[in-house]
């Protein structure tokens, strides 16, 4: 499986990526906004770039509201990738047997759901650098027409960059942050192969948000309070910005997956 590794690997004539937002577990950095009513309950996309740091687990994107209530997309510890839904109890969760633990590298993950689908193993996808991963260590299903809880559920934050209750934050490099509120996006909507190297890189995306959707391009250094121009700001034309907390303007960085340091 081809990846953006080693530097200054910008593609030629390609979609370049200026920014990316550096984080570590032990400052507990997150993003959150409260959102309002989904396009529906039972679609979304998840696009990110991710490059390691610590090997422990972490989430990408999550909503709690306890414990038989909550939602998360993560990378374990040992690098397999997770999708998890809960609603008062009734769960279902995808880890992959793939594993990825190069630290040097950038990752494209997509995390598509679409619990409508008649086929029950097409439910959830989880692809990496354009490859759909369909071997798991645990698999179950949704059921046909599940309700995600991050979409049904109105009264609790979304968050980016921990999941559960704030007990598993993101550590390392993270880029081109898409969120697709009720549309089951493909790979290709995002990245595509260079002909000439055969790696995976990004694409620019050209659809689509939903009602609560957003794109997180981390140019801006502002903290704190959500707005256009702070680490959280939303720059898919819907202006969902996120609010930040323990997230300095020096955690914007230029280590992108077109300028791999």
């Amino acid at each position: 499986m081809t990846f953006l590794i080693g530097g200054a690997n910008s593609l030629a004539g390609g979609y370049d990526i200026d920014n990316s937002l550096r984080v570590e577990r032990a400052d507990s950095p997150k993003l959150s906004k409260t959102v309002s009513t989904a396009t529906n309950t039972t679609k979304l996309t998840l696009s990110l770039w991710y490059k390691l740091g610590e090997p422990v687990d972490m989430g990408f994107l999550s909503k709690f509201a306890d414990g038989n209530n909550r939602f998360h997309l993560r990378i374990m510890a040992a690098g397999h990738l997770l999708a998890y839904n809960n609603i008062a109890g009734t769960y279902h969760y995808k880890t992959t047997t793939a594993q990825f633990r190069d630290h040097s590298a950038w990752y494209h993950f997509m995390f598509v759901y679409d619990t409508d689908d008649s086929t029950a193993a097409d439910r959830v996808k989880i692809y990496a650098n354009g490859v759909r991963l369909t071997s798991f260590v645990n698999n179950t299903n949704p059921g046909d027409g599940e309700a995600l809880k991050i979409a049904s559920d109105t009264s609790n934050p979304l968050k980016v960059l921990c999941s559960n209750d704030e007990d598993a934050y993101l550590s390392g490099y993270v880029s081109d942050f898409y969120y697709i509120d009720g549309d089951n996006k493909a790979p290709t909507d995002f990245g595509e192969y260079d002909e000439s190297s055969g790696i995976w890189k990004p694409k620019e995306y050209t659809g689509g948000f939903g009602n609560n959707g957003f794109k997180l391009e981390f140019k801006q250094v502002g903290v704190g309070t959500a707005s256009a121009s702070t680490v959280g700001a939303d720059t898919s034309g819907n202006d969902h910005h996120l609010t930040s907390a323990n997230i300095a303007a020096t955690d914007i960085t230029t280590d992108t997956p077109t300028n791999n340091f």
